[in-house]
C-alpha cells in the first residue's frame, strides 16, 4: 500500500509551461527588446567610441592624408627651384626678369597697362 501513498491527492499539471501564457513575460520581452535598442544606439551614437565619432575620425583621417601628400608635393616643387637656383643661370635670369623686373643693357621694356591696373593705381593713390 505504500506505494500508492500519493494516489489519492494527485492533481492534474499539464507536461509542459507554456511561457506565453505568463503575465510577466510580455513585459520582461519587451524590457529586453529597449534594453537592446538603447545598446544598440549607444554604440552608434555613443560620445566617445560611438560609429559618428568613428566616420568624423575616418574623414578626418582621409583630410590629414590629402593635406600630407599636397605639402610633399609642394616639397618637390621647393627642392627642384632650390636646385635650380644653385645651378642653373637661365633659370635665376628669368626669376629676375619676371619678379625683380631686371633688364640688360639695351634692351627695351614695353609694359601693357590694362583696365584693372589703371583702376588698383587710382585706389592707391586715395
Amino acid at each position: 500500500m505504500r506505494r500508492n501513498k500519493f494516489k489519492r491527492y494527485r492533481v492534474a499539471f499539464p507536461t509542459r509551461i507554456k511561457y506565453k501564457s505568463l503575465p510577466y513575460n510580455e513585459n520582461l520581452k519587451k524590457i529586453v527588446k529597449i534594453a537592446l535598442i538603447v545598446g544598440i544606439l549607444y554604440i552608434f551614437l555613443g560620445d566617445k567610441g560611438g560609429l559618428i565619432r568613428f566616420i568624423e575620425l575616418k574623414i578626418e583621417k582621409n583630410r590629414l592624408q590629402n593635406e600630407i601628400e599636397q605639402l610633399i608635393e609642394e616639397n618637390k616643387k621647393v627642392r627642384e627651384e632650390i636646385k635650380a637656383l644653385r645651378t642653373d643661370k637661365k633659370f635665376i635670369e628669368r626669376i629676375a626678369r619676371d619678379e625683380l623686373g631686371l633688364v640688360k643693357k639695351g634692351e627695351i621694356v614695353y609694359k601693357f597697362i590694362t583696365v584693372k591696373e589703371k583702376e588698383k593705381e587710382k585706389e592707391k593713390e586715395k
